[in-house]
């Protein structure tokens, strides 16, 4: 049996199983919907993430909750969390587990959440995201910047210079190239560590590695980066605003 979640922001959670018999001939679909009277904290939701030992983690607006294919265990601002809005979950190589919440970030480590200050003034910030490089450095994306994990400190990250406490909602590392999406611009550091400034406009809202291919989403069409330049997919943007802002 294979356990699918298909995750619907900020209203339900869905678990599709998926049962393929020996003879792989016929194929049967079920789903069943999860709710507060299942054990979740509420049924308005940010985030899914499956860990690498098979848990289903869910970010909701009342705390953080860990699905075993049975039960939820829910965490809260009592286990650490620095807020109960969590938004992002990643766990990285080393198998520790992250949380991004509208206030700050936070590891899971013995069954509790740690917070780790940052080198510089701010704290209590939104997190869009979680990369890890190349390198194996863990860096968090937040409205006030870029933070590298240095073992019990978030040290800021100066990437494009001037942008260093501007939000960053997310980074793609490919073919040697460093691209970074700003709320109003998209950059590229190529292979040659040179710097391209590749778009500004008055909101780009998702990024994301799309069968090999960078799509960028704003609120009225999706784009393409070919060779540094974004194309539109479609020739005419979307009348309705905001169509597009969480497609990709």
């Amino acid at each position: 049996m294979r356990i699918f979640l298909l995750h619907i922001p900020f209203q339900f959670i869905y678990a599709v199983l998926m049962m393929f018999p020996f003879g792989l001939q016929s194929q049967q679909t079920s789903l069943k919907t999860y709710n507060v009277n299942d054990g979740l904290p509420s049924t308005t939701t940010y985030s899914v993430y499956q860990d690498k030992y098979g848990y289903l983690w869910v970010g909701t607006a009342a705390g953080l909750s860990r699905f075993d294919g049975r039960q939820f265990v829910n965490f809260s601002i009592s286990d650490g969390l620095p807020s109960l809005i969590v938004g992002r979950i990643f766990q990285d190589s080393k198998e520790r587990l992250w949380v991004g919440t509208f206030a700050g970030m936070a590891q899971f480590k013995n069954n509790r959440f740690i917070t780790y200050p940052t080198n510089d003034r701010f704290n209590n910030f939104y997190v869009f995201n979680f990369v890890e490089t190349k390198d194996k450095r863990i860096w968090v994306l937040t409205e006030k910047g870029v933070y590298e994990f240095m073992d019990s400190i978030w040290e800021k990250v100066s990437l494009y210079p001037g942008f260093e406490d501007i939000s960053c909602r997310n980074i793609i590392e490919t073919n040697g190239e460093l691209y970074i999406n700003y709320p109003n611009d998209i950059f590229c550091r190529n292979n040659k560590g040179n710097w391209l400034h590749i778009a500004s406009q008055s909101f780009f809202n998702v990024m994301s590695v799309q069968n090999n291919e960078i799509w960028i989403s704003e609120d009225a069409n999706i784009f393409e980066i070919r060779n540094h330049r974004l194309v539109p997919l479609y020739k005419k943007n979307m009348v309705v605003k905001s169509y597009f802002s969480y497609l990709v």
